[in-house]
């Protein structure tokens, strides 16, 4: 189930970009995402969208503050629209598992909630998951809790011990985000290198969860907002999200960097 929203958050970013640039009508590009909706929807795992939820929000503001900027006011009434299209989209689509969702949180998410301890049990929980979800560790793409206190997965010792993977680690992170300078020489890709890097900015927020020193943001989430308990293991829901961002920043700076390095003199 997971695997099948991490295909569909590059097809279902792209459209809606196409949309919002006005490259795709609206009607092509909603009955695409229907499509996507329909073939990878999580198994029906709400919690699950954390990241795509994110990724596509941050698509609104950006590239939306961007059409809003060239075309002013007019902008915003599409905009709405193209908002509500793609929220029905997704409910057509999968009706069939959103309808009995919503019946038993609406019957019982009281009643669930209170199962798991309430919002203590949620912040408790929520915490335990990001011990090790500090910026640090997630800016090097580590931080994933069995890393650490899982027997099973003896793997990863070698990434936590190794001198030359601990080092590796350190620089991708660096190949990351050069793509901010590198991008200056290729103008047509700025406002995408802008985009992702804004994306894993706010992904490594989320993802780090309850963690210190912004701990108290996602806190303040699992406690004030309504229905945001469903994302109280924060690294599982929002990590994809940083993957994605990450995958787009890195294949850019070492595709240009090897060009540079490999160029005829």
């Amino acid at each position: 189930t997971k695997i099948s929203l991490f295909i569909a958050l590059p097809i279902l970013l792209g459209l809606t970009i196409s949309m919002l640039e006005g490259r795709i009508s609206r009607l092509k590009g909603l009955a695409l995402m229907s499509l996507v909706f329909f073939l990878f929807n999580g198994g029906g795992g709400l919690p699950l969208y954390g990241g795509l939820l994110l990724a596509l929000f941050i698509a609104f503001v950006f590239f939306g503050f961007i059409q809003l900027r060239k075309n002013g006011r007019h902008e915003l009434k599409r905009l709405f629209f193209l908002v509500i299209g793609i929220a029905g989209s997704f409910v057509l689509a999968n009706f069939y598992w959103i309808l009995p969702m919503a019946v038993i949180i609406l019957s019982s998410y009281k009643q669930n909630l209170l199962a798991i301890g309430g919002i203590s049990g949620v912040l408790a929980w929520s915490s335990e998951i990001s011990k090790y979800a500090s910026y640090l560790n997630l800016f090097r793409l580590q931080g994933i809790p069995d890393w650490y206190e899982n027997p099973l997965n003896t793997y990863s010792n070698i990434f936590l011990t190794n001198p030359i993977l601990i080092l590796v680690s350190f620089i991708i992170p660096v190949v990351v985000f050069s793509s901010l300078f590198i991008v200056k020489r290729y103008p047509k890709y700025f406002k995408y290198v802008i985009y992702s890097s804004l994306l894993a900015l706010v992904a490594i927020i989320f993802t780090a969860g309850s963690h210190p020193p912004l701990g108290f943001i996602y806190d303040s989430f699992l406690a004030f907002v309504p229905g945001f308990a469903i994302f109280r293991t924060p690294f599982y829901k929002f990590a994809p999200a940083l993957w994605f961002a990450y995958s787009y920043l890195f294949s850019f700076s070492a595709y240009f960097l090897i060009k540079g390095l490999t160029k005829p003199k």
